[in-house]
């Protein structure tokens, strides 16, 4: 509920339904898949095994939990694009949101010209495909020259297509992040503090408060005083939202990267500490392999980040609200110089 910033119970169950249900559809899709087609390549020693390594991925990626059964994530599967693809579709699915899927579910059950997509809809699926492609172009333009230098087109775009999608949440990936350059990682880390959408399996600040954040923006420069999307003004509530959610989630950010700068021994790389902080708020998994030589203190902050990164932003900062009623007065209005 909080995750979606609402605060009653009405159509919860029907939700609750509706999400059991989307979530056994696709993870049962996704096991048979996973299952035929990891026993037809030789992936897996019997049928059964491929079908426990099937059913295994395929919550995996689904829930965005990034845990794997070969050791290396899906680096073994660099060349093999059904496998990275299967996964990706898995990924954003469980990434873009349940209500999006529930929308989407109703449009193809009344058909087209008699469902109309909310604003909620429209804002999170245009979001989460512009940060997809621009996290892909992103990564390809920092990588080429360097970790990209000597592949192909086909594996640069399948590593930077892969990359931008996981880094939503899903903490799969086909290649070591450590390989990356700084700039390939400040890319990684930015997609990952930004996160999944509302309502999904992933973490992050969330795609709908960087959309606001950025309309708010254009709307400023162009003059406006109102934000405008798809034809609908947003509450300015909802704005004032995006702006708390954002900048205290980059204040935690930013306290968690110095803490563990802190905490860790001189020379630790600052592009690997950012890269943790960034994966453990976005709740995404990746790491540059740094993890496990950090001190005591370094990791309790990435659990700490990861917890409220998991929770959201809604319910965190509602957790310090006073629930005294606060007094109805209202103060004399005054311009302050800004900037």
């Amino acid at each position: 509920m909080f995750d979606q910033n609402r605060n009653n119970l009405a159509g919860l169950v029907h939700l609750m339904k509706l999400i059991l249900g989307m979530t056994l559809l696709f993870e049962g899709a996704g096991t048979l898949l996973f299952g035929v087609y990891f026993y037809a390549a030789g992936y897996a020693d019997s049928f059964s095994q491929a079908f426990r390594y099937g059913l295994f991925h395929s919550v995996s990626s689904y829930t965005n939990a990034g845990f794997d059964l070969f050791g290396n994530s899906l680096q073994n599967y660099a060349d093999d694009y059904f496998v990275q693809g299967l996964s990706m579709v898995l990924m954003v699915l469980g990434a873009i949101g349940f209500p999006v899927l529930a929308e989407l579910r109703e449009y193809v059950g009344r058909g087209r010209g008699k469902f109309r997509f909310s604003l909620y809809t429209k804002v999170t699926t245009a979001t989460y495909g512009l940060l997809l492609i621009a996290g892909a172009a992103g990564i390809w333009l920092t990588e080429n020259r360097s970790f990209f230098a000597t592949l192909d087109w086909q594996h640069k775009l399948s590593y930077a297509l892969f990359a931008s999608v996981t880094a939503r949440s899903a903490g799969l990936t086909t290649f070591d992040p450590a390989a990356l350059s700084d700039a390939g990682k400040l890319v990684l880390s930015t997609l990952m503090f930004i996160g999944a959408s509302p309502s999904s399996m992933g973490g992050g600040v969330r795609t709908t408060t960087i959309a606001v954040i950025v309309m708010m923006l254009v709307t400023f420069v162009r003059g406006g005083s109102e934000v405008r999307l798809f034809g609908r003004s947003l509450h300015q509530e909802d704005v004032i939202k995006s702006f708390a959610f954002f900048s205290t989630a980059l204040a935690l950010l930013l306290a968690g990267v110095w803490f563990i700068c802190m905490a860790e021994p001189l020379g630790t790389s600052f592009a690997a500490i950012l890269f943790e902080a960034s994966s453990a708020f976005g709740t995404c998994g990746l790491s540059t392999g740094i993890t496990g030589t950090l001190t005591p203190a370094s990791k309790i902050a990435l659990i700490l980040l990861m917890y409220i990164g998991r929770i959201g932003m809604m319910l965190f900062l509602s957790s310090f609200r006073s629930s005294k009623p606060q007094p109805d007065l209202r103060y004399p209005a005054e311009k302050l110089i800004i900037g």
